[in-house]
């Protein structure tokens, strides 16, 4: 089998990342990864896991905590979800995503003739996309044996395919309205079903949350017998949040507390937010050292975090004009970007924003767009989840002057280059999806 074969295999299954049913909500269940891990011989218990749920930041604390741990010695496994530019990103092994050849081996050898096992079985559903790219990226781990692996949710927690763990510590990142129709109209609602995740006697760490989701979280720890650890630690040095990066990134200072005293480092991820996922980052990684189940010291927590790099998250790709791309796609998350965003050193701004159809396209741009100078809409080609371009010029045109509608990215992209002048700043945004075709059209297919 080759890698298209495996791939092209991989696709026939249901992928809720591309064509979401919020009616499937009502049928997801843990027991069919289970079932396709038992026919594999378990290999989600193969060594020790780090668990990270939330709305927003799960994949960059996820990131953080596994740079952390190769800096300490240990071989990790890093799981994540979406990809950008490759399905092969999603998992990754001290770093280097999955190559070509070991997918194609392990899909051939193991995974297809574990999925038609289960078939055979008639269990009564399917098996899914996201069920066997989870039970890959734990076989890889298993066979390339991983002293750790960090796995990041990827929809909810509760009936995640990702919630087959036996995790040392979970994390819950900060939450807010996302996915309702899957998991809730209520912060309450959404809580419960990240706080799935918490295991009985198994410490979880908790960013900040409104309280209703705190209360949510702190009700379901205290049923299972889980210490909750809330983070703190991180904090930004002063004159410190804008750090131009030598290869080109950017980045901000950050003091951090660790072994009863601090130790500034430097983080190469932008915004205040980023802050708050280090400090449950470095919360993780203090509890694992003072358990000592990972020999995490303060040159490895330095070195690992300087060591991050977490493309899509305010990546900086040109400048004069600056070219940033950054996946925010909530009100929220759009909060936080235009936050992020007053440090560049810019005269104008100008987004280019694509958006899925799920998404709160009016609170998302009632916090962007007001400060823009213009917007030029666009879409991802063929890609059933996003908006048609053209959807969202009347919600646009209530928040900005200016509006472009251009359904293909790269003549939505020249088109604010076109606009921009050489000390202003264009921001890409509103959709990983987006992002991830940008990326590829700048920078290539991945390798």
């Amino acid at each position: 089998m080759t890698y298209a074969e495996a791939r092209a295999w991989l696709d026939r299954f249901v992928n809720l990342e591309r064509r979401p049913d919020p009616a499937s909500w009502t049928t997801l269940k843990l027991e069919r990864v289970e079932r396709l891990l038992a026919l594999l011989g378990h290999p989600e218990r193969h060594g020790r896991v780090v668990h990270i749920a939330g709305s927003k930041g799960k994949g960059s604390t996820a990131a953080m905590v596994d740079a952390v741990l190769r800096a300490a010695g240990c071989r990790t496994g890093l799981y994540t979800s979406p990809d950008l530019r490759s399905r092969r990103e999603r998992m990754r092994v001290d770093g280097q995503p999955i190559s070509r050849e070991e997918v194609a081996l392990l899909v051939a050898a193991r995974l297809k003739p574990a999925a038609e096992a289960y078939a055979r079985a008639a269990h009564g559903d399917s098996l899914t996309f996201f069920d066997l790219h989870t039970a890959l990226a734990f076989l890889w781990f298993a066979e390339s044996g991983v002293d750790w692996s960090v796995v990041e949710v990827g929809l909810g927690g509760r009936l995640d395919a990702t919630n087959v763990v036996a995790p040392r510590i979970t994390a819950i990142t900060s939450l807010s309205l996302e996915h309702t129709a899957f998991l809730g109209s209520t912060l309450t609602a959404i809580a419960r079903e990240k706080a799935g995740i918490i295991k009985p006697g198994v410490p979880v760490v908790c960013a900040p949350q409104p309280p209703e989701a705190m209360a949510q979280i702190q009700r379901i720890a205290a049923d299972r017998g889980a210490p909750v650890l809330l983070a703190d630690g991180a904090d930004p040095v002063p004159d410190g949040a804008f750090v131009e990066l030598a290869d080109g990134g950017v980045g901000q200072r950050l003091r951090l507390a660790w072994d009863d005293g601090t130790l500034e480092t430097l983080l190469p991820l932008l915004g205040s937010h980023q802050a708050v996922n280090c400090a449950v980052a470095r919360t993780v990684l203090a509890n694992l050292a003072r358990r000592r189940l990972a020999l995490v010291t303060r040159t490895a927590l330095d070195a690992g975090l300087r060591g991050v790099r977490w493309p899509g998250r305010v990546q900086v790709l040109e400048r004069a004009p600056w070219l940033v791309l950054d996946g925010a796609h909530t009100p929220d998350s759009a909060a936080r970007l235009n936050e992020t965003l007053a440090l560049f050193p810019h005269r104008r701004r100008w987004l280019v924003v694509g958006v899925a159809r799920d998404k709160d396209l009016e609170g998302f741009l009632a916090e962007l767009a007001p400060s823009a100078a213009g917007l030029a809409l666009t879409s991802v080609p063929d890609h059933p989840r996003m908006a048609p371009a053209d959807t969202l010029a009347p919600v646009a045109s209530r928040y900005a002057a200016r509006v472009a509608v251009t359904p293909d990215p790269a003549a939505a992209l020249g088109l604010a280059r076109t606009w921009a002048a050489p000390d202003d700043l264009i921001v890409v945004t509103g959709s990983l999806f987006l992002v991830g075709e940008v990326l590829t059209m700048l920078q290539g297919p991945a390798a």
